[in-house]
Order: structure tokens, then C-alpha cells, then sequence
């Protein structure tokens, strides 16, 4: 476990070291708070130490604060007089049994002292005395806030280092969660754990056990997923109670009202107590205070929090709650949420209006139980049927389907209330696009059968509100949808996102997503794009009030820049999107990292991505977006085909889904692609030119032209040329940087000509097409295979060698139809390891029981895959830095 609690903490280990041994230092001060891994630190060094040098351990404790001289009475026992000793004479027995100690082991004694603010001051007043001496050398470690004044004075005067133990950041957050729980973690379970404990190791550890314990994470196929945000356990809590106890009665107070009213004003905690308490709780990094617009605090640690509110008393609570208890009028979501939860904690009187205001935030704050509970306490409002919508929208989130079903079939059959229907209505298009049960989704989705009657009615008795234009175009947008009639669903979308002002924010951010999706499913990418840089930009512009819908947007934003080739603006994107957003990590994370994965493939990075790939897949199995599984698991089947993991396709083709379960027909068309063109790669099927055309001109027939394009290209790529034709005319009627560059690549392959294959692989490197790049690179030398080409093939096998660079390993695409391009076979790449690895062609023949002659041929059949002219060049060639794992 110390390994685990060291994560991190190398940097600070080497600074300890150096400032121990160091001729100019005495030692060194490490500032850390609790849970920031002290009592490991000193154990580590202990270790590093304890053989050379005389070693002292003194640990501070709140007893040894009140006695004098009490962390030294160990080194006292030898004193002969019975009687107390005055501080020099306990000066001069410690000094000496010091200089014996130095004597003895020919070394400079060490002193470690753990939680140095708990000495008494006769204590530290010696430590600094023997310091300054040079008596002894000096580890301190104590809180920020409470190093002792006699330790900052050597530190100010040069005898002593400094350094802080820093919290740890989100990628040693992430390896402390692979660490606790023995496994592949999401990237965004890591994440919302790193945002829940602030870095502190202990808070990462507890979350992570008590999270395991309680279901809250679990783990499917060796991959570590979350049902909802985990909590520490009940002896966890009262640790952390009884930790910040300790302070002085005011602070402790103010500690527990930001607990349970966070954000909280500065005004109302300033006018309840000192201003130097909130001042002093701020030095110390307990409270963050917000600089820009109204000034509100909070703690720093969301699991102190947590820990203050589970372990507070009734009684306590109802006190806290007489003097800091603020109207509910004009607070934002977040504290609604905080404030309606304490009130629900403690019996508080709330109105059916609050309730219902409420559960809306508690939803807005991706706080789903949270509106369960609210819902619950709420029976017998008058607005039953927005009650209704906001329980549909938290069971959906929360996995429970089929419950936000027939709820959401209740509202559109019930309510009257225009907003509602309007809001519930937008809602189904969402839950259509990215249901979680990818096998049952077109029965998922609410029924919209019997609308268009009671439409009519409630246009009869609202003949004049603008929000029954927008419902009849929605209603039209999701029988549309429903029937996929593309070109009716895009005039309604169109409709409903630049022609009808009366259309509120919400609605419209969600029908530009869509239509910008459907636009960028047709290939025209520039007008998806710009449909979905829109609604971002709207979702940008209003971060409250679309919280809701700002995972739709994103997800469906960065997918459209990815199938666009538009990949440096996708993983900027990417990056502010993961940045950005911690609470909904739960249900968007998996389908941003899957975007991550398939975007570090693209570029090349083929192992990394199929490291983000695997995960990401799991996660969407059991979260939303599942219109991304199928293209997820085609997309890693083929990476993981280049990876040469060959029991892995497998596996993604026995779990690729069925045709018609998938919401997007054209990701799924365009996943299938992928499988195939993976099956292909390791041989396990014999006509994957043929299916893929298939495919392609199954995915054209419906319109699904971003879908025809992927189909085509593989099909070139795995050597059926003739595909370059269709690929060619294709392109031609699309836009945006990758349709430019294949417009190359299959003008080139049609062509046979070797310099507009090079040309296009130029073209597709500075996009950032990496794999492509090399695919064009490979045909170009393959064209060149010829009596007359052959005095130009060694440029285009160095410019071949300089692209694979780009490539985090030697992959072999498979992408020209013959032997001199076919995959490397199992004995080939088992030879090219151990060629790779220094083993003479005897060696090789030796190990793998082979001849030495048929050694040569294997290799000389390597060396024309590979695109190189001898042993030497496969040897010497930065271009394959490692191998494959056979």
C-alpha cells in the first residue's frame, strides 16, 4: 500500500534526499496537510536511511504539546539525576548523546519529525538548537498553516530547504485508482474522484474502498466503471470530524455552515461570526473564496464536506440552521440543491413550489437522487406533471429506462402545461439519439403513436401560443426520426433551428445538434460543423442554463470534427470539454474517451489508443451515448487488428450488435465497415473487398454518404483498387479536410501514380491523417516495384520509413493487394523480434527450429512487406522502435 501512497511523491523524495546529504543544507521542511501522505513519506526515507546513518523518529502528538521536553525523553533515560533538568542541561545530554551516536557510526545522526506543529515549545526550541549546531540533520513535516515559527527562522537563514507535498494531479489520481482497484479505471471515474477528494491520497483511497464496497463503482470485463458519485464510510467521516474539530470554535462552526449551505455569500458568513475566522480557514486551504462576480465560499474538499454533513446531529443541525438558514428566492441551482437537502435532513417546512424548483436543480446539478428524493417528498403537488418530466429525466440518466418511459408517455398523455410538453418532447429526441440499450432502442424510446389527435386538440384550445408551432414541429422531428425519412427530418430541423424565433434555447440547441449531426452523417461537413459550433457556442454562452444539454452538444460536436478530419480542433475540444465538466463525467465520459481513443488512431498512436478504446466501450455498454458502441467496437476491432491482437477482434465481433439497434444507421454501417476491414487484416476473411462494397453501397442507397466513404476507403486500403473509382466520385460531392485528402489518395490509386500517392500521403501527414499517410506512402513504393520504377523505390521507401516514424509501433496495414503489402503472418513477426533483438539468422533458425535457410526467406519476404532493402535497414530503421507482442 505504500507503493500506492508514494504515487506522486518521487520529486519530493529526491528533494528530501539531497537536502539530508546535501554540504550546504542541514535538511529540509515539507509542508502538508492531512491526508497528504506524511507518515508514508517518513517511512520511505526511513528506509533510505536507517543502514548508513544514525535515524530518530519523533512524532508529534497533541499529549507531547503540553510536557516539556517530551519528544526527547527517550533520549533522556540515561540522565542520572532524578530531579528536572533545566533546558540547557537537557541541551547538553541530548548534544552529547548525539556526538556518541556520530561517534559510533561514523555518520551525521538524522532526525525525522512527523507532525512538528504537536511539540511542545522546549522541544523545538532544542531541534533548532542542535540544527543550527550542526549537531544533527533535520526532516520537518507539518501542516501548511503550523509549521513551527523555529523551523522557518533556519529555513529564512539558509540551514533548511523547503518543499510542499502538492495534491495529486488528474494522471496520478488515475494511477492511484488502477493501483486501490486492481484494474482498468475510466478515465472519468478517475477524474470525478480526483474533483471529489482535491488530490489528497487518504480521500482518494476512501472514496475508492467505501465506492466498492457500496456499488457506487463497479467493475465489468476487468474495467472499473461508476454508478454514481461514491462517499466515504461512516469511520472515514468521523475521522475527518474530528480532524477539523480541532479548531477553534468559531472556525469549526463556520466549517460546518459552508458544509451545508455551499456556495454560501461571504456577506452571510462574515455577519455570523469574526471575518478573521473566514480569513484564517482561507490561508489554510480549508475554503476557497470566488473572486469574480458575487463573492461565495465553499470547501475545498467536496469530501470534507460530505464528511461534515453525514456526521452532523440533529440537534446541531437545527441549531446551525436558526442562524444561517437563507430565503430560497433568488439562489442559484447549486444551492437550492445543498440548502432543500439540509432541510429535508433536518424536517424543515418547504412549499410544493420550492420542491418542484428543486428537483428541476437537482437535475441542472446532475444531482439525480437527489430529484428522486425531492420527487418523493413532493406527492400531492399541484404540478404533477413537471414533477413528472424531472423524474423521467433522472431515471433515464440513472439507467432506469423503461421507468423514464412510461413517465414521459404519461406527460406527453396528460399534461397541459405547454412548457412541459415542449420540454418533454426535446427530451425523447435526445433519449432516441443516445439510448443505453442498444439492443431494445427503437422500443425504448416513448411512444409518439396518437399524437397528432391530441396535438390537434390542444391547438384548439391554445389557437394563438406560439409554443404549439414549436410542438407540432417537434412532434413532426421525431416521426421523422422514427421513420428515418432524412430529408423531411432536415427541413424540420432547419425549421425549428434558424426560422422560428418564438423557439426557446434549449429546443433550438438541441435541433441544431441534430440537424448538424444529420448533415454531417450526409458528408457535408461544413454545414454540420457549423450547425454544431452554434449550439456550443450557445451552450458556451449559457453554461446554467444549458447544463442539461451540454453533453449532447459536445459529444455530437467533436464526433462531426472527427469524421470531418477537422482532428486538432476535435482534441482541443476534447480537451476543454474533460476539462470543464466533472459532474455529469459519469454519464458522458465513457463517449468522450472513446472519441480520444479513435482520434489518437487516427493520428497514429495506435496502442494508446487502444488502451482509451477499451474502457471507453465498456463504459458505453453500461452508460449513454450507445449510438457510439457499434463504431466504438469496429473502430477498435480495426486498431486492435493493427496491434496484431488478433483474439481481441474476435472478441469485438462476436459483441458487434445487430443490424437495426443502433439509433445512428450510418455509425453503425461505418463500425461494420471497420470489422470487416479488421477481419481482412487478420486473414479471417478472404473477401473483405467484396462485403466492404457492400457496405458501401448499402450506406449510399440511404444516404449515409460519411458512412460510403469510410466503407470505400478500406476497401482501397485493403487492395480492392477498383473501389478507388466509386471512393473518387464520392468525394467529389463532399467537403471538409478528410473528404480533400481521400479526393487525392483515390485520384492517385485509380491513376497508378506513385508521385500523387506520395503527394497524397504529404497532404494527409499535415492533417494529421498519420496511419493514412503511411497507407499512401506503402502504395507508392509498391507501384514503384518495377523494372523501371525501381531506381525511384528507395526514395519512396525513406520517405516510407520517415512517415512510420509518426507511429507508436511498427504496424503493418495490409493496404496494397499483394504479397510485397500483405499482414505480416505470426512467424514472420516472431522473426522480426528476434532479428530486432541482435539474434544472427543461426540464432533465429536455432531458436524457432528452423533452417537457416528458410530463415533467409522468411526475411526477405519481411523486407518487402516492411518497405526495406536489407537486414541492415530493418535493424537500423528508427522507423520501428518496437515490436509487436507475439
Amino acid at each position: 500500500m505504500d507503493n500506492i501512497a508514494l504515487t506522486g511523491r518521487s520529486a519530493t523524495i529526491k528533494q528530501a534526499i539531497e537536502s539530508l546529504t546535501a554540504t550546504d543544507r542541514s535538511g529540509c521542511l515539507i509542508f502538508g496537510d492531512a491526508g497528504m501522505g506524511k507518515t508514508t513519506l517518513v517511512r520511505a526515507l526511513r528506509n533510505v536511511f536507517e543502514r548508513e546513518h544514525p535515524l530518530f523518529i519523533i512524532s508529534g502528538t497533541p499529549a507531547l504539546s503540553t510536557l516539556e521536553f517530551a519528544a526527547f525523553a527517550p533520549f533522556l533515560s540515561g540522565a542520572t539525576s532524578g530531579q528536572a533538568l533545566s533546558q540547557q542541561q537537557v541541551f547538553s545530554e541530548i548534544s552529547r548523546f548525539f556526538r556518541l551516536q556520530r561517534a559510533e557510526r561514523g555518520r551525521v545522526p538524522i532526525v525525522i519529525v512527523d507532525d512538528a506543529h504537536e511539540l511542545d515549545p522546549g522541544s523545538l526550541t532544542l531541534l533548532a538548537r542542535l540544527v543550527a549546531g550542526e549537531t544533527v540533520r533535520i526532516l520537518v513535516l507539518s501542516p501548511r498553516s503550523s509549521m513551527p515559527a523555529e523551523f522557518m527562522e533556519l529555513w529564512a537563514d539558509g540551514f533548511l530547504d523547503r518543499c510542499n507535498l502538492e495534491p495529486l494531479n488528474p494522471d496520478e489520481v488515475h494511477t492511484v485508482c488502477e493501483e486501490v482497484l486492481q484494474g482498468q479505471v475510466l478515465q472519468s471515474v478517475s477524474a470525478m474522484v480526483a474533483d471529489m477528494s482535491g488530490g489528497n491520497p487518504l480521500c482518494i483511497t476512501a472514496l475508492l474502498q467505501n465506492g466498492r464496497g457500496d456499488g457506487s463503482l463497479f467493475e465489468r470485463n476487468g474495467i472499473w466503471l461508476s454508478a454514481s458519485a461514491p462517499c466515504t464510510d461512516e469511520p472515514y467521516s468521523t475521522r475527518v470530524r474530528g480532524s477539523l474539530a480541532r479548531r477553534p470554535g468559531e472556525e469549526f462552526e463556520l466549517l460546518e455552515a459552508i458544509a451545508l449551505t455551499e456556495p454560501v455569500t461571504i456577506e452571510m458568513l462574515k455577519s455570523n461570526g469574526s471575518p478573521s475566522n473566514l480569513d484564517n480557514l482561507e490561508m489554510q486551504g480549508l475554503v476557497s473564496i470566488s473572486r469574480e462576480g458575487p463573492r461565495l465560499v465553499r470547501l475545498t474538499n467536496a469530501v470534507f464536506s460530505d464528511a461534515l454533513r453525514r456526521t452532523l446531529s440533529p440537534a446541531r443541525s437545527f441549531e446551525l440552521r436558526a442562524k444561517y438558514w437563507e430565503p430560497l428566492d433568488h439562489v442559484s441551482p447549486e444551492q437550492l440543491v445543498r440548502r432543500v437537502s439540509w432541510a429535508l435532513d433536518c424536517g424543515g417546512p418547504l412549499s410544493p413550489q420550492v420542491l418542484v424548483r428543486a428537483a428541476r436543480a437537482g437535475n441542472e446539478e446532475f444531482d439525480f437522487r437527489f430529484t428522486l428524493r425531492v420527487a418523493a417528498a413532493a406527492k400531492g403537488s399541484k404540478d404533477l406533471d413537471e414533477l413528472l418530466l424531472e423524474t423521467a429525466i433522472a431515471h433515464a440518466h440513472l439507467g432506469h429506462r423503461f421507468v423514464a418511459k412510461d413517465q414521459l408517455e404519461r406527460v406527453l398523455a396528460e399534461s397541459e402545461n405547454l412548457p412541459v410538453l415542449v420540454r418533454a418532447l426535446v427530451w425523447i429526441c435526445q433519449l432516441r439519439k443516445s439510448s443505453s440499450d442498444p439492443g431494445q432502442q427503437p422500443r425504448l424510446a416513448p411512444s409518439i403513436t396518437g399524437l397528432s389527435d391530441r396535438i390537434s386538440r390542444l391547438r384548439a384550445a391554445y389557437p394563438l401560443d406560439t409554443l404549439m408551432d414549436t410542438i407540432t414541429v417537434l412532434v413532426d422531428v421525431l416521426h421523422y426520426s422514427a421513420e428515418r425519412k432524412s430529408p423531411e427530418l432536415g427541413e424540420a430541423l432547419n425549421l425549428m433551428a434558424w426560422n422560428m424565433p418564438a423557439v426557446d434555447i434549449k429546443t433550438r440547441v438541441v435541433c441544431l445538434t441534430m440537424l448538424g449531426n444529420l448533415l454531417n452523417g450526409a458528408g457535408q461537413y461544413n454545414k454540420g460543423n457549423a450547425a454544431t459550433s452554434l449550439a456550443l457556442d450557445l451552450v458556451q454562452e449559457n453554461p446554467r442554463q444549458l447544463a442539461m444539454e451540454s453533453d449532447f452538444v459536445y459529444i455530437h460536436h467533436v464526433k462531426g470534427l472527427l469524421l470531418g478530419g477537422r482532428w486538432e480542433e476535435a482534441a482541443v475540444r476534447l480537451t476543454d470539454y474533460l476539462r470543464g465538466c466533472t459532474r455529469n463525467m459519469i454519464y458522458s465520459g465513457a463517449a468522450a474517451q472513446l472519441l480520444q481513443g479513435a482520434l489518437a488512431v487516427g493520428q497514429g498512436r495506435v496502442k494508446a489508443g487502444l488502451q482509451q478504446l477499451r474502457p471507453a466501450i465498456e463504459g458505453i455498454r453500461h452508460g449513454h451515448f450507445a449510438e457510439l458502441l457499434p463504431f466504438g467496437l469496429g473502430f477498435m476491432a480495426y486498431a486492435a487488428a493493427l496491434c496484431g491482437e488478433e483474439d481481441f477482434v474476435d472478441e469485438c465481433t462476436e459483441s458487434f450488435p445487430q443490424e437495426g439497434t443502433c439509433s445512428d444507421p450510418g455509425l453503425f454501417l461505418s463500425g461494420k465497415a471497420y470489422l470487416v476491414a479488421a477481419m481482412a487484416a487478420i486473414q479471417r476473411t478472404d473477401d473483405g473487398g467484396r462485403q466492404l462494397r457492400e457496405l458501401a453501397e448499402q450506406a449510399g442507397l440511404s444516404g449515409f454518404r460519411a458512412a460510403q466513404g469510410t466503407a470505400l476507403t478500406l476497401a482501397v486500403r485493403t487492395g480492392h483498387v477498383n473501389s478507388g473509382h466509386d471512393l473518387m466520385a464520392l468525394t467529389s460531392t463532399m467537403d471538409g479536410p478528410m473528404a480533400h485528402v481521400l479526393q487525392l489518395y483515390s485520384r492517385a490509386v485509380v491513376a497508378g501514380d506513385s508521385d500523387a500517392l506520395l503527394q497524397s500521403a504529404a497532404a494527409a501527414r499535415r492533417e494529421g491523417f498519420h496511419l493514412l499517410a503511411v497507407d499512401c506512402a506503402e502504395q507508392a513504393a509498391a507501384v514503384l516495384d518495377t523494372p523501371s520504377g525501381r531506381p525511384r523505390r528507395s526514395a519512396a521507401q525513406s520517405l516510407l520509413r520517415q512517415y512510420r516514424t509518426l507511429l507508436d509501433g511498427p504496424y503493418v496495414l495490409g493496404t496494397y493487394e499483394s504479397s510485397r503489402a500483405g499482414r505480416l503472418t505470426t512467424r514472420e513477426r516472431e522473426i522480426v523480434a528476434l532479428a530486432q533483438r541482435g539474434q544472427s539468422n543461426r540464432d533465429i533458425a536455432r531458436t524457432l527450429s528452423l533452417s537457416a535457410r528458410t530463415v533467409e526467406g522468411h526475411l526477405y519476404r519481411i523486407f518487402a512487406k516492411l518497405g526495406v532493402n536489407s537486414r541492415a535497414e530493418l535493424l537500423a530503421s528508427a522507423a520501428f522502435p518496437e515490436l509487436h507482442k507475439v
